[in-house]
C-alpha cells in the first residue's frame, strides 16, 4: 500500500512539474530537390526529439539550443509568410513552418537572410547527426 502512495505521489509530482507532457513542435522543414536524399521532412520538437520522416529520434543537448535560437530568429519571416523566388540552377528547396506562419525558399535563393542559411546548416547537421542521413 505504502509503495502505491509514494508512485502516485511521484506521478502527480511529475506531471505537476511538467515531467511526462508532451513538448511541442519548434518548426517543421521540408526539404526537396533533385540530390539524393534531398528528400525529408523534419519536425523539430522542444523537448530533445526530431521526427525523420515520421520516425522519431532524439538528438543532441547542443543541436536542441541551436534549434531553439533558430525558431526565435526565424519569427519575423514566418510571421511575414515570407516567399523568396528561386534562382536559376537551385539544388535543394526548403518549406519551413510553425504556428507563425511559413517560409519558403531554395538554396540559391537572391538576398537569401541570415536565419535561413542557418535552418540550412541546421536542417544538415540534424538529417546527418540524428536521422542517419548523408545530407
Amino acid at each position: 500500500m505504502r509503495r502505491a502512495v509514494v508512485a502516485s505521489a511521484t506521478a502527480a509530482a511529475m506531471l505537476a512539474g511538467g515531467c511526462g507532457t508532451e513538448s511541442s513542435d519548434l518548426f517543421v522543414v521540408e526539404r526537396t530537390g533533385s540530390l539524393p536524399d534531398a528528400k525529408l521532412t523534419l519536425v523539430v520538437g522542444d523537448g530533445n526529439t526530431v521526427e525523420c520522416d515520421g520516425a522519431e529520434k532524439p538528438f543532441a543537448n547542443e543541436l536542441l539550443l541551436d534549434a531553439r535560437q533558430l525558431a526565435e530568429d526565424l519569427e519575423p519571416l514566418l510571421d511575414k509568410r515570407t516567399r523568396l523566388p528561386e534562382a536559376q540552377g537551385s539544388i535543394v528547396r526548403y518549406r519551413v513552418f510553425n504556428d507563425l506562419g511559413e517560409v519558403r525558399f531554395a538554396d540559391s535563393s537572391p538576398g537569401l537572410p541570415s536565419e535561413l542559411g542557418q535552418l540550412i546548416r541546421l536542417t544538415r547537421q540534424i538529417a546527418r547527426d540524428a536521422c542517419g542521413r548523408r545530407r
